[in-house]
């Protein structure tokens, strides 16, 4: 009896993951220029009732857009991070744990832009100015709502990055820093002034920027790196010819080798 060791999708196609996650890492950041009704300079500036009420009231479709972008960044880093663990062979505990991380990442994102949504339509349609301002202040409280989410899911891809050693090291602590910067930054900041705004975000969004550019350098698989995905590449499409369950020295997986035509030679397994 032979047991059919079918072989993983990624496996032959490491590379064009690396340049998709890097793609996608690119989008991702060039999203955060496109702001036509300067929504993110607005939210972090001083401004009376009457300012928001009239800003939001004429900028309705621009702040629209700004919370489509929203939902759309949370989503491209979220499936670049999903495929930067397929692309390292992250499994286990802490692959989950970053899953579940960056699905709640994305759904911030998109409950945020829900919100924008509803800031632009109530402003539009010459709601109440106490309602439009409330609004405006829940869009500029959920900018740090979603940091813990996105410093876990970095935490247990740097630990993973570390188990695996598929992409270098440095990455993997320069995420262990930005994680522990994310993790902190609120806490830190209702100390030093009782709110969530302040000086912290703007370092914190600074040291991710740092990270995503790490990465995005090194999405594409290194040259060294090459040869080691064509070695399991080439061991997956062997098991699935020759490998056979383990019924006594009759049915090894030698003589399986042996009397299966086109058989792939396994490398040895100290190439692997």
């Amino acid at each position: 009896m032979y047991l059919l060791a079918v072989a993983e999708w990624e496996d032959g196609r490491r590379p064009l993951i690396g340049r998709l996650v890097g793609v996608l890492l690119l989008v991702s950041l060039a999203a955060s220029f496109v702001d036509p009704a300067g929504t993110s300079t607005k939210l972090f500036a001083t401004l009376s009732t009457h300012q928001i009420v009239d800003w939001a009231a004429h900028n309705g479709s621009g702040i629209s857009v700004t919370g489509f972008v929203y939902g759309l960044q949370n989503s491209l880093l979220a499936v670049a991070v999903v495929l930067l663990i397929r692309l390292i062979r992250g499994r286990g505990i802490l692959a989950a744990a970053a899953y579940v991380s960056l699905a709640a990442f994305m759904a911030i994102g998109w409950v945020k832009a829900g919100t924008t949504w509803a800031l632009a339509d109530t402003a539009q349609q010459s709601g109440n100015d106490a309602g439009v301002v409330a609004l405006f202040k829940l869009v500029h409280v959920m900018t740090f709502t979603d940091g813990f989410c996105f410093a876990i899911a970095l935490g247990c891809v740097s630990a993973l990055i570390l188990r695996t050693r598929l992409v270098p090291a440095l990455i993997a602590w320069l995420g262990f820093v930005v994680a522990l910067v994310h993790f902190l930054a609120v806490p830190t900041q209702l100390l030093l002034t009782g709110t969530v705004g302040g000086i912290t975000g703007p370092i914190s969004v600074v040291f991710a920027l740092s990270w995503l550019k790490a990465v995005d350098r090194s999405s594409g698989i290194p040259t060294n790196l090459q040869p080691f995905f064509a070695i399991r590449s080439q061991r997956s499409r062997s098991n699935a010819i020759c490998k056979s369950s383990s019924m006594g020295p009759a049915n090894s997986q030698a003589d399986c080798r042996k009397k299966q035509e086109g058989c792939i030679k396994c490398p040895p397994r100290s190439q692997l």
